[in-house]
């Protein structure tokens, strides 16, 4: 069962979406902490890079992974989303699409890039968060 603004709490997996849309818009650089719930986006200071974006996947109730369409392909589906808005246990978010620096090589380096395609999701459906390393995505 899900939950919403009518029933009471509305989940700790919209608690923590909530969390990461009020750290996106702050960006600010922060101390090394794991999780979710990093108090700040990004890693120790001194660093020079920017961050604006903690991607995250979701997983449902019955345990699977939460996937959305990123293009036209049947192919084209990602489980990494960047939150965008936030409101009364649903959120929408763009999906991110992954992407190879190095393709072809062994061990080569993924990183996200923001896509023109967006989900709404009922948090009160999803059972389960995890967060990805702090990034910048250009929106």
């Amino acid at each position: 069962m899900c939950n919403n603004c009518n029933g009471g709490s509305e989940g700790c997996v919209a608690d923590v979406v909530k969390f990461i849309d009020i750290l996106q818009k702050q960006v600010k650089p922060c101390p090394k902490h794991e999780g979710c719930d990093k108090p700040r986006l990004g890693t120790r200071p001194p660093s020079t890079r920017k961050f604006n974006t903690r991607p995250f996947i979701l997983y449902m109730q019955a345990g699977q992974l939460f996937e959305a369409q990123y293009g036209t392909d049947p192919e084209d589906t990602s489980p990494y989303l960047r939150v965008e808005e936030v409101e009364c246990g649903c959120c929408k978010c763009r999906v991110l699409k992954p992407v190879c620096e190095s393709p072809g090589t062994r061990g080569g380096k993924r990183r996200l890039k923001g896509t023109d395609y967006f989900v709404t999701i009922d948090l009160g459906c999803c059972c389960a968060i995890q967060c990805m390393e702090d990034t910048f995505i250009k929106c």
